[in-house]
C-alpha cells in the first residue's frame, strides 16, 4: 500500500484523497470508505439532477454561497428563518450539497465555512429553531456518510454544527468574515 493510501482511493485525484484523509485523519480505513460511499450516493440520491430538483423546491435564499471569509474559505449561509416545515426536509438537506457543488469543485482543496442564521425576519416563515432539528440531524447524517460538507468544511468537528440554536439579540459578524460576506 502506498504511504498516502492512494491505492485505497481508485480513480480519485490527489486533492480528493487529501480531502478524505483530512476528514478522517486518524484512520486510513475510514477515510478510504468515504470515497466509495460518496460515489454510490452521487449515482443515486446525490445525482446532479436530484440535487437540482431539490434546490428548485426550496426558497433560493435558504442556503446559498455568500462571499468569502477572511481566511479565504467560501461562505455558505443557511437562513433558518426561511425554513418552511411544509416542504420535505430531504429537499432542504439535498439543497446543501447542490450549493456546495456550485462553489467547490470535487477535485479542489478549497474550504467552506458554514454559517447558520436562525434570526427571524418579517415576511419569512420564521419557525422556532427546534423545528429545524430534523434538517440539522439529516444534514449531519449526510455529511457523515457522503462527506459532502465535512470534507470541504473549515471546521474541526465531525459533523456540521448548528451554531445559533438559541434566541439571541442582535448578532455581529465574527471578525473572520469579510464585509462582503455579511447577511442581507
Amino acid at each position: 500500500m502506498a504511504a498516502d493510501g492512494a491505492d485505497s482511493f481508485p480513480g480519485a485525484t490527489e486533492l480528493e484523497i487529501a480531502r478524505y484523509r483530512r476528514a478522517r485523519p486518524d484512520s486510513l480505513e475510514e477515510a478510504s470508505q468515504l470515497y466509495p460511499n460518496e460515489l454510490a450516493w452521487r449515482s443515486a440520491d446525490g445525482s446532479p439532477e436530484n440535487l437540482a430538483a431539490a434546490a428548485a423546491s426550496v426558497h433560493p435564499q435558504f442556503v446559498r454561497a455568500h462571499g468569502t471569509a477572511l481566511d479565504g474559505s467560501k461562505i455558505i449561509l443557511v437562513q433558518g428563518g426561511r425554513y418552511d416545515s411544509s416542504i420535505d426536509v430531504d429537499k432542504y438537506v439535498l439543497t446543501c450539497p447542490h450549493v456546495l457543488d456550485q462553489i467547490v469543485r470535487p477535485d479542489s482543496d478549497d474550504l467552506v465555512t458554514l454559517l447558520i442564521d436562525v434570526r427571524p425576519h418579517t415576511g419569512w416563515p420564521n419557525p422556532p429553531a427546534p423545528t429545524m432539528f430534523p434538517f440539522f440531524k439529516k444534514a449531519a447524517a449526510l455529511s457523515n456518510t457522503a462527506q459532502l460538507i465535512l470534507a470541504k468544511s473549515n471546521g474541526s468537528s465531525s459533523t456540521p454544527c448548528p451554531a445559533f440554536l438559541g434566541t439571541f439579540g442582535p448578532l455581529r459578524a465574527p471578525s473572520w468574515i469579510s464585509p462582503s460576506g455579511t447577511s442581507s
